[in-house]
């Protein structure tokens, strides 16, 4: 991945975690693709927002968006 396409995903992660109220994070190890897929179909119905980003870029991005509480494992 280039350094400008990881820049592009860190300033969209910001703007997101900046207008977020809650944020979970979520480990998808243990789940098969199916559960995967009903568990994006749930929360789609329920109008939660989820997305998929490598754990460096998302704490990259909850630093400049003063989420500095979010932990990652």
């Amino acid at each position: 991945m280039l350094k400008k396409e990881k820049e592009n995903i860190i300033q969209n992660l910001v703007n997101d975690m900046s207008r977020s109220v809650i944020i979970i994070t979520t480990d998808y190890r243990g789940l098969s693709a199916k559960e995967m897929v009903q568990l994006r179909q749930k929360l789609r119905e329920a109008g939660v927002q989820y997305k998929v980003a490598k754990n460096t870029l998302t704490r990259f991005a909850a630093d400049r968006a003063g989420k500095q509480q979010l932990e990652l494992y």
